[in-house]
């Protein structure tokens, strides 16, 4: 990382890290006396718990990526933009008008915001009206339906 992604090393920094960890490692071990060796297992916790719950969220993302992809789920609602041009190619299009896609020259989206809520939780809605109407116990409205209309005064 301190060489910017590179992948050759200079050797001054190979040298300089091997070191600087040498150096910290035996720091540890040595100064803190008989609790050097738990000092270092403290430290090895500790750098590594947040990588440890790094995993978790990596697991996470692709069990749901492999559940989308396995179409077990929606995919994920995402906003969809105009198409965005140069000014230049903006005007020579409105001028021949031989592009029928919409463009524009600043980003705007083509739909409206989407309403935002997990797409993996599945919420029950509740319906309206009675228990027996919502969970589908009611013979009112089976009866309801079978009577005959009463008759039209007009007729």
């Amino acid at each position: 990382m301190t060489n910017g992604h590179e992948d050759y090393n200079p050797l001054g920094q190979r040298i300089f890290w091997a070191i600087a960890i040498a150096l910290i490692a035996a720091t540890l071990l040595v100064f803190s006396g008989s609790g050097g060796l738990e000092a270092m297992e403290q430290l090895v916790v500790l750098i590594g718990l947040p990588f440890f719950v790094m995993s978790y969220f990596q697991m996470y993302a692709l069990h749901r990526a492999l559940r989308e992809a396995a179409s077990e789920i929606p995919p994920m609602r995402t906003r969809r933009w105009k198409k965005v041009l140069p000014p230049e190619e903006h005007e020579r299009r409105q001028d021949d008008d031989d592009d029928e896609t919409e463009a524009v020259v600043e980003p705007e989206a083509a739909d409206e915001r989407p309403v935002m809520r997990d797409p993996y939780v599945e919420y029950e809605r509740v319906r309206p009206g009675t228990l027996a109407a919502r969970t589908g116990t009611a013979r009112i409205g089976k009866l309801r339906r079978n009577r005959p209309r009463p008759p039209r005064e007009d007729e």
